[in-house]
């Protein structure tokens, strides 16, 4: 297929230009699609070697590492990623997921901040700023974000669930059933949008 095809190309690039840190990053990210999570990792490291501020290379690092579940070596990955291209967006968001991980609310807002500052229509950003505002006790916030979120996009199984389960805490049973509703209607075998529903009928008792 073409991901196979592709892997070829740059497998070929590395050889004929070792030294070009851009090949060697691109031919992670084809290792990672095909599962040779190992070989992704050490295609990345070349890269970061070859160019040591390749933001793009500490990105994919970073979030080869997440998912491998080192988080601290993760995190700081992601931290260099910000730090050679402070407008990289995507990297503010995982880093922000990877802290939120590891326990670190008030780092992780700051990245979901920068990265809504750069965008502000990001869905994801403002769905994970409401978890952690959330977390934190800041329900009032995480609802503005939660909406802002359904408001850019409506079709977010996962904002929708994350409102609901912020009204049901609050006890804002029938709000809370809509968003549930919404979410099982996207998504009919979602868990956590069955649990919600089931919840809300135990409350509405």
């Amino acid at each position: 297929g073409k991901i196979r095809k592709a892997m070829r190309y740059y497998r070929e690039a590395v050889r004929y230009q070792p030294n070009a840190a851009m090949f060697h990053s691109n031919l992670g990210v084809i290792l990672y699609e095909l599962g040779e999570k190992e070989k992704a990792v050490r295609s990345y490291l070349t890269a970061i070697e070859l160019d040591p501020r390749f933001a793009e290379a500490y990105y994919n690092l970073g979030n080869a590492l997440f998912e491998k579940g080192e988080l601290e070596e993760a995190a700081i990955r992601l931290q260099e990623a910000v730090r050679h291209n402070p407008d990289y967006i995507e990297a503010h968001v995982n880093l922000g997921i990877v802290l939120s991980e590891l326990g670190h609310a008030d780092e992780a807002i700051v990245h979901y901040k920068k990265a809504i500052e750069l965008e502000p229509n990001h869905a994801g950003a403002h769905n994970n700023l409401g978890n952690v505002l959330a977390v934190k006790g800041d329900t009032r916030s995480a609802e503005q974000h939660y909406r802002k979120a359904l408001s850019i996009e409506p079709h977010s199984v996962e904002a929708h669930i994350n409102l609901g389960n912020l009204l049901a805490n609050q006890g804002k049973i029938d709000e809370a059933a809509q968003h549930y509703n919404e979410a099982a209607r996207l998504d009919p075998g979602n868990p956590n949008a069955q649990s919600g529903l089931r919840r809300v009928a135990f409350q509405l008792q």
